[in-house]
């Protein structure tokens, strides 16, 4: 991973307009655990002058080893009408999530619940999918 981490960075120059590569090593460097990097990067991609929709659209998800989208864990911290962000266990990677992306009812989430979902990426950064709470036991 520090290998496609690398080839990344080199990619992306100051001032250059190749926002493809800046959403690649921004999505890499959060996978890496290095969202402080990253965070500047979805900042930049977020000013775009694009489609909101392109902004919102998911890409980057990532996959497991069978090629299915690998699960997640994490817990919510923020809830809001419509949206919320939760925190990954294993990164403590701050992603946002939306009602219209969870697998459960939006409405039956709480604050500190115990959550599983498939992570991808928009313009504005991580992005939880088919959220659905966790059983706990």
């Amino acid at each position: 991973m520090v290998e496609s981490l690398v080839g990344l960075q080199r990619s992306v120059a100051p001032g250059d307009r190749n926002n493809e590569a800046r959403f690649w090593l921004a999505r890499q460097l959060c996978l890496c655990g290095k969202e402080t990097l990253a965070k500047p990067l979805f900042d930049n991609l977020k000013k775009l002058s694009v489609p909101f929709r392109q902004k919102q659209g998911v890409r980057g998800v990532v996959l497991s080893a069978t090629g299915k989208p690998a699960d997640y864990y994490g817990q919510i911290y923020t809830l809001k009408p419509g949206f919320g962000f939760l925190r990954g266990d294993l990164d403590q990677l701050e992603t946002f999530f939306s009602a219209d992306r969870c697998a459960d009812k939006f409405e039956d989430l709480e604050g500190g619940q115990r959550v599983q979902y498939n992570l991808g990426f928009t313009l504005r950064g991580p992005v939880a999918l088919a959220l659905r709470s966790t059983e706990v036991g």
